[in-house]
């Protein structure tokens, strides 16, 4: 016979399952708390890459476009500038062209530049009445007219010219993009006039 005015210390079932839910209820708490701010980062983060991007291919079309001579050639999806004149001769060299380019199938923006020497044998010199479009796709990708990828994830984009007819005699250009980052899609609008056409 157990001694009366004796009292056994220790945990009952019941009272070890409680404290088991009420842990597990807390653990499920903080996880979904953690969770939250872990979503909360994430998206916050998407929309800086965003934001990032859009500025990145803004300043390099800017910088492309104003700083050019003469806009050569242009259709939805590339536009060709005449960059400058480096040896006035009035002819558009290979060392001046510079072709800007949306690829579909990679969903890349894309600029081909030449990195030749300017006044060097493969120099080529063109009159103003070429084709320009046919002479920077033969050239685009050659060791010697390289791509330079501006951009990625770009599902769509257009170039138009302030004079669609004639693009010599075209002083702006404008695009319009859809572009990607992570979870996120947006529109990039904009417009580019010659500095000194």
């Amino acid at each position: 016979m157990p001694r009366t005015g004796r009292h056994n210390s220790g945990l009952t079932l019941v009272e070890l399952l409680m404290a088991l839910a009420i842990t597990g209820l807390i653990g499920a708490a903080l996880a979904a708390m953690l969770f939250a701010v872990a979503q909360g980062t994430s998206s916050r983060n998407d929309l800086r890459v965003m934001v990032v991007k859009e500025k990145v291919i803004e300043a390099r079309l800017d910088a492309a476009v104003r700083a050019s001579k003469k806009i050569l050639a242009a259709g939805s999806n590339y536009v060709v500038l005449w960059m400058a004149d480096g040896n006035n001769d009035s002819q558009v060299n290979v060392t001046e062209l510079r072709r800007i380019e949306w690829n579909a199938t990679a969903g890349t923006l894309s600029s081909y530049k030449s990195n030749l020497t300017p006044g060097a044998p493969s120099d080529t010199g063109y009159v103003l009445s070429s084709d320009f479009n046919s002479v920077t796709t033969t050239l685009k990708g050659t060791a010697s007219f390289p791509s330079e990828t501006w951009a990625t994830q770009i599902t769509a984009w257009t170039f138009t010219l302030s004079n669609n007819s004639n693009p010599q005699q075209a002083t702006l250009v404008s695009y319009r993009g859809t572009l990607q980052a992570q979870t996120l899609t947006t529109s990039l609008i904009g417009a580019v006039a010659l500095r000194n056409p």
